[in-house]
């Protein structure tokens, strides 16, 4: 198995560099065929949309980034913890414009029975099915 940092992920997504885009692209093929298994992190995930999103770098909008990084967690074979809750992430992100780690924390929250979120961020209020309380 192989596990993948976060420049595997932004030289795909982003060809910044024709060479190494291209083997990442052959890469995530062999992925997406089921040659290989390949794992990875949540904050290897947070990184790439951060990066994503810097306006000194791609600027992409949330819905840009969504769309781009999709495909890539839907692989079957790629295996990483709290895949479900990335995916919900990327959804509330890109319908509500907040900080995607704010998303991630929605998106357990609303998986748990009465997941209550403890913040004095209001942009969770925004978020329908969350419930946010302050200490």
């Amino acid at each position: 198995m192989y596990f993948v940092d976060s420049n595997i992920f932004l030289r795909f997504l982003t060809n910044d560099d024709p060479i190494k885009a291209k083997k990442c692209f052959s890469f995530f093929q062999r992925v997406e065929c089921c040659e290989i298994e390949i794992a990875t992190t949540e904050s290897c995930i947070a990184e790439v949309v951060y990066i994503l999103q810097s306006p000194k770098l791609y600027a992409l909008s949330p819905k840009q980034i969504r769309e781009a990084l999709l495909p890539i967690l839907l692989l079957k074979n790629l295996i990483v913890v709290g895949k479900k809750q990335l995916i919900q992430a990327l959804d509330i992100m890109a319908e509500y414009s907040i900080d995607f780690e704010d998303c991630l924390l929605a998106s357990y929250a609303k998986d748990q029975p009465e997941g209550i979120i403890m913040s004095y961020d209001q942009d969770f209020d925004k978020i329908s099915g969350t419930i946010r309380n302050e200490p």
